[in-house]
């Protein structure tokens, strides 16, 4: 079951769903966007996640079909937060 989920996160998203971030970032997997989470500042993370707004967790429900992972982050309006629950959900090879 581990190799599928890391086989999963590693899989490139296809190049119309690639996630741009406000600063210029390109996203194309799950590992990517937990190291961007992880450098991110404070003012493109609040660009992104903010009442009633959580860009990642979209992008996680509509591209890679992570339904379950995207409503537990869909509420989380602190970076590392988000980025300890993913890391702990075994779609990401990152973990620490």
């Amino acid at each position: 079951m581990a190799k599928t989920k890391s086989k999963k996160t590693k899989k490139e998203c296809p190049p119309d769903k690639v996630f741009y971030v406000c600063n210029g970032q390109v996203l194309k997997n799950i590992d990517e966007m937990l190291y961007a989470l992880q450098k991110m500042d404070d003012g493109a993370f609040r660009h992104h996640v903010h009442d009633g707004k959580n860009d990642f967790s979209n992008w996680l429900k509509d591209v890679f079909k992570e339904v379950e992972l995207a409503e537990k982050i869909k509420k989380v309006m602190d970076k590392n937060h988000i980025v300890e629950i993913v890391k702990t959900s075994g779609v990401a090879s990152i973990k620490k």
